[in-house]
């Protein structure tokens, strides 16, 4: 459901107060849809595209938000290398992201993953569910597409089975999308060991 949020000016003058519209309330936070197009390319029609909607926090649709652009460009950068080396890369795959809450997840989902976990750190766990909320709720699904798995403790990537053992022992991955802009002090030591371990295919952007 859509309307309007009032964000305010910080001088205390409700005059100079800023009315945003959202078309959904997440989590206490509002929202503005936006269509990601994508062009498949290699496939027989040229035509033929991937569509999905991306959830973004309305603040960040401010005038001054060049930076919210920026990273966009750089997503939609590596968006393209993954539909190109979708069948390498990608289809039946394992593939975890590393810091990046932003719609690449989504698509990773509907380029036919076998799994796709998305770390963030602890501090950007809200963006971690408004991506899941979005995988789940806003965009429909194929019947195969896997859902999408956002945690911030790298104990999620031990086998099940595995918890309560000093010899870890960890889910296979094939690729390991790791975000430039991360910084490893914020994994953990699990992550770490992990990251140790993996003989995945490591993208960094």
């Amino acid at each position: 459901m859509g309307g309007y949020y009032v964000e305010p000016s910080g001088d205390g003058s409700n005059g100079s107060d800023r009315k945003l519209d959202y078309d959904h309330m997440i989590f206490g936070l509002p929202c503005k849809e936006r269509q990601i197009n994508l062009p498949l390319s290699g496939t027989p029609k040229k035509e033929q595209q991937l569509s999905f909607v991306a959830l973004d926090p309305v603040m960040e649709h401010s005038p001054d938000s060049s930076q919210h652009g920026e990273d966009d460009s750089k997503t939609r950068r590596l968006a393209d290398y993954l539909i190109t080396r979708r069948e390498e890369l990608v289809s039946n795959r394992r593939v975890l992201i590393l810091g990046a809450s932003s719609w690449i997840g989504l698509l990773l989902t509907r380029l036919g993953a076998s799994m796709v976990m998305v770390w963030d750190c602890k501090e950007n766990e809200i963006n971690l569910r408004l991506l899941e909320h979005t995988d789940q709720f806003i965009n429909q699904r194929q019947k195969d597409n896997c859902f999408l798995q956002p945690f911030t403790s790298g104990k999620d990537l031990l086998q099940r089975n595995e918890k309560d053992t000093s010899d870890n022992k960890y889910l296979s991955m094939d690729l390991i999308i790791v975000v430039s802009n991360s910084s490893t002090t914020d994994y953990d030591t699990y992550l770490q060991d992990f990251l140790h371990q993996t003989d995945a295919t490591l993208v960094e952007f």
